[in-house]
């Protein structure tokens, strides 16, 4: 284990890290101390067999210019206020998680490469996330590419948790954004382009804006929304909103982008929540293109009227 202590930077590339180009243990292999400590990553492996690969924790920064990083468990977390960390190029590699941020933490993806098997960037409470370049891959069938947290109270809350994804590609086998985080507010724009197998992006909770962003889910996703109080409830459509069990307020804003799905747009309430707490949920599309691929209809809303004002759509709306 090595540690950057005291406003130190710790400095790793190819040849710095063992004769091999390797730092690998069976717990974390590097952490930051709190405070004005900084690791640079520009090459070499770091490898955690059995838990964590980076750390980073309140007040210190990582920056991650190359090299590749990867964990049987959570391959890069940071946690605390002031925590900062980039990635500019290199791999992330986790199973099941790529990278979580939490409790204040900031990470800014301007490229590089995510895997993981479940989840690949999750966002726990007062983080932010902010893509602007590279890809996100999350490969299992149950996956979600980039998620923030649903619940309102615990260690784990995902209470204003920002998801700014403004360029780069997100490629899921299940579910392509996440959005449940209570006052939370996620923002697609132009230049992100997500694959999902089964659903784009989903809101529970907190506002959605998509302001140019590509979406595609395979016309052979079945359109549908499951009861789930503890994660995504939609399939066979590229945006959906769905109110959570927290009952909290959603908007959703489409104003732009290039959506293609069995069923483009999908609001539903399957918690059965009550009418006063629906009545919470607020829609809105005001442009985009809008190609559904397996029949009718090419936008869905259960609770919601009135709401599209402008779009290109390949087939005829519903009146309401």
């Amino acid at each position: 284990m090595i540690r950057s202590m005291n406003s130190h930077t710790l400095t790793i590339d190819d040849t710095s890290v063992e004769k091999s180009g390797k730092l690998i243990s069976n717990y974390f292999v590097l952490r930051t101390a709190s405070g004005d400590n900084k690791i640079v990553i520009n090459g070499g492996t770091i490898e955690s067999t059995g838990s964590y690969a980076l750390i980073g924790l309140a007040g210190s920064s990582i920056e991650i210019n190359g090299g590749d990083i990867a964990s049987t468990y959570y391959a890069v977390v940071g946690t605390g206020e002031g925590v900062n960390i980039t990635m500019n190029d290199g791999s992330i590699q986790g199973n099941p998680v790529g990278l979580q941020v939490s409790d204040g933490a900031v990470f800014n993806m301007n490229g590089g490469e995510v895997d993981a098997t479940k989840w690949g960037i999750i966002a726990f409470a007062n983080t932010e996330v902010n893509m602007n370049g590279g890809i996100v891959n999350a490969t299992d069938s149950s996956s979600i590419g980039i998620s923030g947290n649903g619940s309102t109270s615990g260690d784990n809350e995902g209470t204003n948790a920002k998801l700014t994804l403004n360029a780069g590609t997100i490629n899921s086998g299940n579910l392509g954004v996440y959005a449940p985080q209570v006052n939370g507010v996620t923002t697609l724009g132009e230049g992100i382009t997500i694959n999902a197998a089964k659903c784009g992006v989903e809101v529970r909770a907190g506002t959605l804006n998509v302001n140019g962003a590509t979406i595609s889910v395979p016309a052979d996703a079945e359109y549908v929304f499951s009861p789930n109080g503890n994660g995504s409830t939609a399939s066979g459509v590229a945006i959906a909103v769905s109110q959570h069990t927290t009952k909290q307020a959603i908007s959703a804003n489409v104003n732009s982008g290039n959506f293609t799905a069995p069923v483009v747009f999908g609001e539903s309430n399957p918690q059965n929540n009550n009418e006063e707490d629906v009545a919470k949920v607020e829609l809105s599309i005001t442009g985009g293109t809008f190609n559904a691929t397996n029949g009718d209809p090419i936008v869905s809303s259960e609770d919601v009227t009135g709401f599209i004002t402008g779009g290109t759509y390949n087939k005829d709306l519903d009146e309401k």
